[in-house]
């Protein structure tokens, strides 16, 4: 896990970036008051992935998991690039919803 972390924007400048995304009602009244609650928050690329992607994955179906097909068709790398800043964090960030280990991990040798 990288330790290089983003601070989320505000509450009003992450709605405004949410909604040049998607201003869905749906998305408006059940995804975004989840995101929402990250505003001002520190993430690294791994964490913010990790929870956009359960949050998209409750919105899509809040009864159990959903396919990360689904998820990336909803638009979670989109949501990614808007909220994240930094270059190296959106990497990482968009290398774990494309299932691929970041750069700086090492394999177990066993």
């Amino acid at each position: 896990m990288s330790d290089q972390k983003v601070t989320l924007p505000d509450r009003d400048e992450m709605l405004e970036r949410l909604l040049s995304v998607s201003d869905d009602s749906a998305r408006v009244e059940r995804l975004y008051p989840v995101v929402l609650g990250w505003a001002g928050r520190e993430f690294n690329g791994q964490e913010i992935a990790f929870a956009l992607g359960l949050a998209c994955s409750g919105f899509l179906n809040p009864f159990g998991i959903t396919p990360m097909r689904r998820v990336k068709k909803l638009g979670v790398k989109k949501y990614l690039r808007v909220l994240i800043d930094d270059q190296k964090v959106l990497k990482e960030a968009l290398s774990m919803i494309d299932g691929r280990a970041p750069s700086h991990w090492k394999p177990i040798k066993g």
